[in-house]
């Protein structure tokens, strides 16, 4: 693919015109997609510009300007066209809620290139000037993308954003193949399209709250209501959540337990944010953490117990999993998770990535030989080796 520069650097800002040039993406077999958007004073990230490109059409399109953007998703949900981004989870999540079905097939360049020996979370700038020896300018990085009408800079910058990732895709493809490697990201690529990532459960809202260790669970029941009331308004309001009430503020409720307005301003600074009315609403939702049945309260996560066995074993594993993530040049959290390591070393044997596919191959098997005690590591002059116990042969 050749790199074109083409004119003119203006957003696509009615109906007509974006129906039209989604009739000619339809005709690609992959495209390059990127968003820009802004969050900080809104629920839910506000999607500003829409950049997409193929091997003919390079588009910036302004969702701001009222276009109806419900054609896009018969594209992006077409299985026969690939969708390529740099580190999408964000603009994954704000395509599902903006058209509400999830982008699938896609190819994320950042994840992939963990594969081909390149630096884990590399920029797009990094790659692209692997790859092309292009460096490219991120200077609108932190633009105010609601604001209109959009600088020259700005959309030059936005198209930098797509217009290299084609190319790039493409060599990326040729190593993989080459490599073996070339399907290793499917399942992990379908996974960040599941629209499960996107869904949020109001009742597990509590569990990303801080400060919550000394709560019991009835008062995390009451942390559970809190957190869903907090949800709503800020959904209604259009706001972000700790707007609304932050997250020091709901636990210092559940600790103190108001059962009245007066009681309930205790809270440091609630006063000054929450109306009588939305207090009388909040003192609803500590009563309803009340009514909560014994059996049904929430609890946290039960944390495997942090043994000198179980410490030793992940340590040991560690050690495995670095040396073969170093040997096929792969990024070693992409090779094994922690969640994964510590579940496995705690008993785990189901539901587990590295326990499936290329990553079984790779290292699983190599773990579960080693906590079975037929695997052994050692070090000879600094060097770590992997061998079968007695009845194996050497394998490292």
């Amino acid at each position: 693919m050749t790199i074109q520069q083409t004119q003119p650097l203006k957003t696509i800002q009615d109906n007509q015109t974006l129906t039209e040039h989604i009739k000619q993406l339809s005709q690609a077999s992959v495209l390059a997609v990127d968003t820009e958007f802004m969050r900080e004073k809104t629920f839910t990230a506000q999607l500003c510009l829409l950049q997409i490109a193929s091997d003919q059409l390079e588009l910036l399109i302004d969702p701001l300007a009222g276009l109806d953007l419900e054609p896009l998703a018969a594209l992006f949900s077409n299985q026969h066209i690939v969708k390529v981004f740099h580190a999408g989870s964000q603009d994954l999540e704000i395509l599902f809620n903006t058209l509400g079905l999830p982008v699938a097939p896609i190819f994320d360049t950042q994840i992939a290139a963990t594969l081909l020996g390149l630096p884990q979370q590399i920029s797009l700038a990094g790659l692209i000037q692997h790859y092309l020896g292009i460096e490219i300018k991120k200077t609108d990085t932190y633009s105010d993308w609601n604001k209109r009408p959009l600088r020259a800079a700005q959309l030059e910058y936005a198209l930098d954003d797509v217009r290299y990732l084609l190319p790039i895709y493409q060599t990326m493809q040729r190593e993989l193949l080459q490599a073996g490697r070339l399907d290793w990201l499917d399942e992990d690529f379908k996974a960040l399209s599941d629209p499960q990532r996107f869904i949020e459960t109001p009742e597990k809202l509590w569990q990303r709250l801080k400060g919550t260790t000394n709560l019991s669970r009835r008062q995390l029941g009451v942390l559970q209501e809190l957190a869903i009331w907090r949800d709503k308004v800020a959904r209604q309001r259009d706001l972000p959540r700790k707007w609304i009430v932050t997250d020091e503020q709901l636990v210092d409720i559940c600790r103190r337990n108001p059962s009245n307005i007066d009681e309930l301003y205790q809270t440091r600074g609630l006063s000054d944010r929450v109306s009588r009315r939305s207090a009388q609403e909040l003192l609803v939702a500590v009563q309803r953490g009340h009514q909560i049945p014994e059996s049904a309260l929430p609890d946290r996560p039960k944390k495997s117990l942090q043994t000198q066995e179980l410490t030793s074993a992940l340590n040991l594993m560690q050690a495995l999993v670095h040396l073969r993530a170093s040997e096929h040049h792969i990024a070693t959290n992409l090779l094994a998770s922690q969640n994964d390591l510590r579940a496995l070393a705690a008993g785990q044997r189901s539901d587990l990535d590295i326990l499936s596919g290329w990553r079984k191959e790779m290292i699983g098997n190599e773990l579960l030989e080693l906590l079975a005690g037929t695997l052994t590591l050692s070090l000879n002059k600094g060097h770590l080796i992997v061998e079968k116990t007695a009845q194996f042969n050497s394998v490292g």
